[in-house]
């Protein structure tokens, strides 16, 4: 088992909402990966933010663990 630290929560928190702020600002310029679906690298965590660029807002769709299998995204109801 691995041992947690202190914070790290709040760090990885930290993170996603940056890589947020940066998807609403900017969505285009993360490369789409299946159809109209965009996919964005959480910094410092193995984590990516799969996401649709829609007229007036942004869609997440998953935060999706890099080690994970892609292709289950598409089983997600």
């Amino acid at each position: 088992m691995k041992a947690s630290r202190s914070g790290l929560g709040l760090e990885f928190q930290s993170a996603v909402d940056a890589t947020l702020g940066l998807v609403t600002q900017h969505p285009a310029l993360f490369r789409r990966v299946r159809g109209q679906v965009r996919r964005a690298v959480v910094k410092r965590f193995p984590y990516t933010i799969h996401f649709l660029d829609e007229q007036e807002r942004i869609v997440v769709l998953a935060v999706y663990h890099v080690a994970r299998d892609p292709r289950k995204l598409g089983e997600r109801g």
